[in-house]
């Protein structure tokens, strides 16, 4: 009995001791995972940070202009993106453009196309060569499944210009003097996809009050608890109801309208808009 009794204390000795190091390993793991999703977070802060970088800093003060641009990732980065350029021929050049997919890919490419853009508006004022050759690039460069839309507007301090929405949905026009909303539709190929595709420019001219709103398809695709999307006709309803008031309430009633309607429910896409208001 004796001997059995010092074999069975020393099994549960050793049993005791392996339970020990399991535990001892366990935490080993624990931290290990603990500093690697910390390092990911530090990672992914410093991506977020750099991307929010390429955006403007502070929205541009063009003549008889008012501007309001928003951008909420889904994740960390996104695939939207907003500019805003003054070019040599004393216009100025805005865009709002959605990348395919989400998060660290779409962001990757979000950056390459926003600074391509930037370049070739910087050095050819002509929307149509400067689209052509981002398609090129975009061909050469990005996934087979990769793709961007992209609404690209040239205004001059009078409100004459033009328009090219390559993909992208509808961009909406208020006209102040008749309460009436212009829907601008694409017809155009997306960029990245057809290296042979053209974008010819569309006349758009903004009088005192217009009010031009573009938006990615992320506003509209955000959903309420039972999978209910935002939708185009609420979107048009705040427009027509703010407008009257300015860009900058329709800015503060398109924030506050998501927030009540998804109601905590996360994010889908990534949401981005731009308002341009023709104040003079």
């Amino acid at each position: 009995m004796r001997l059995l009794h010092l074999e069975t204390k020393k099994y549960s000795q050793a049993l005791e001791e392996t339970v020990r190091q399991l535990e001892a390993s366990r935490e080993v793991i624990r931290l290990k995972n603990l500093e690697e999703q910390k390092r990911s977070e530090q990672e992914l802060t410093l991506a977020q940070e750099t991307q929010e970088s390429l955006l403007p800093r502070c929205l541009p003060q063009f003549e008889n202009f008012s501007i309001h641009a928003f951008n909420s990732p889904t994740r960390y980065v996104g695939g939207d993106f907003y500019d805003f350029l003054p070019l040599r021929s004393g216009e100025w050049a805005g865009v709002v453009a959605d990348v395919s997919g989400k998060g660290m890919s779409a962001a990757l490419l979000s950056s390459m196309a926003l600074g391509a853009l930037n370049m070739e508006l910087r050095s050819n004022t002509d929307p149509r060569e400067v689209l052509k050759r981002l398609n090129r690039l975009l061909c050469e460069k990005s996934l087979p499944y990769q793709f961007v839309t992209l609404f690209l507007f040239v205004l001059s301090p009078h409100g004459m210009g033009q328009f090219i929405s390559a993909g992208h949905n509808p961009a909406y026009l208020f006209r102040a003097a008749t309460g009436k909303i212009e829907r601008l539709i694409s017809d155009a190929h997306f960029l990245g996809m057809f290296e042979l595709a053209s974008y010819e420019p569309r006349a758009l001219r903004l009088d005192k009050g217009d009010i031009l709103v573009v938006n990615s398809d992320g506003l509209t695709d955000a959903q309420d608890p039972r999978e209910e999307m935002f939708g185009e006709e609420r979107l048009l309803r705040i427009i027509r109801q703010e407008a009257p008031s300015g860009g900058h309430a329709i800015e503060r009633k398109f924030l506050t309208a998501i927030e009540e309607f998804t109601q905590g429910m996360p994010q889908t896409d990534d949401i981005t808009f731009v308002i341009v208001e023709k104040c003079q």
